[in-house]
């Protein structure tokens, strides 16, 4: 059992207090692991295959959001990420560092994102100068941060907005 201190909720107009406890994660029964021996070379190589399935996920579900296929419920923000950052850790040393890769995983592919004020949206104008030959005008460059910052502020308050909503529900 999990016990957690403090936590309320509000059921019909009146604030309850909750201990929450919660049942233990099922342990999974040793002859029901795997467990292979990796040369350092084989598993950095099944890291790197790994690493990429995830990421490529990550932009299939991207994708699928913004043609509408994905709901934007599915964006998880800082209150989300503390709370699966609390649940895996007491799952253990694996699921807790399982989680910090898929965390580490999200933010580089995020930041690789074509929005003018990140990285990859600096990657675009390098790629603009390429083909003109010459840089991206500075009123061009201050539209783009402008529109930048936007996107970016839109995306994190829905997915602030979707972290409150899933904790009053």
């Amino acid at each position: 059992m999990r016990l957690t201190v403090g936590s309320f909720k509000n059921a019909d107009g009146k604030t309850v207090g909750f201990i929450g406890v919660k049942p233990a994660a099922p342990k999974i029964p040793d002859d029901m692991v795997l467990r292979t021996q990796l040369t350092p070379v084989t598993a950095l190589t099944a890291a790197t295959a790994e690493a990429w399935d995830m990421t490529m996920l990550q932009a299939r579900l991207v994708w699928r959001m913004m043609m509408g296929q994905v709901s934007l419920k599915n964006l998880s923000g800082p209150l989300s990420i503390a709370e699966f950052a609390g649940e895996s850790a007491s799952g253990g040393t694996v699921s807790f560092l399982s989680f910090l890769v898929l965390i580490s995983l999200s933010l580089g592919f995020l930041n690789l994102l074509p929005i003018p004020i990140l990285d990859g949206g600096q990657i675009v104008y390098q790629l603009a100068e390429l083909v003109k030959g010459r840089p991206v005008s500075e009123r061009a460059q201050m539209l783009g941060q402008q529109i930048g910052i936007a996107v970016l502020l839109m995306v994190m308050s829905l997915a602030f907005y979707n972290d409150i909503a899933r904790h009053l529900n």
